[in-house]
C-alpha cells in the first residue's frame, strides 16, 4: 500500500510579486518618512535583488533618492533628502 503524498506548488512568479508589492510599501513608507522628518532612513539589510528594486522605486519618485551603505552581506538602503 502506498502512503498519501502531499504535493504542493509553488509559483515563484506569485511570491516575486509579492514580495515587489512589500518592498514598494516599505519604499513609499521610507519616503514619506524622510520628507516629513528631514533625516535619513535606513532599511535593514537587503538581498542584492532586493536592494535593486527599492532603488528602482526610489528613482520613480521625485523625493528622497537612496544610496547603499554598509559591507556586501549586511547592505542596507539609506533615504536620504535630495540636495539642491
Amino acid at each position: 500500500m502506498k502512503p498519501d503524498l502531499l504535493t504542493a506548488e509553488v509559483t515563484a512568479n506569485s511570491y516575486r510579486q509579492h514580495r515587489t508589492d512589500c518592498l514598494n510599501r516599505g519604499a513609499r513608507r521610507l519616503i514619506s518618512w524622510v520628507h516629513q522628518a528631514g533625516r535619513p532612513a535606513t532599511t535593514p539589510p537587503r538581498k542584492l535583488n532586493e536592494r535593486r528594486v527599492l532603488h528602482d522605486l526610489f528613482k520613480q519618485h521625485p523625493g528622497p533618492e537612496s544610496r547603499s551603505k554598509d559591507h556586501e552581506r549586511d547592505r542596507k538602503v539609506v533615504a536620504l533628502q535630495k540636495r539642491g
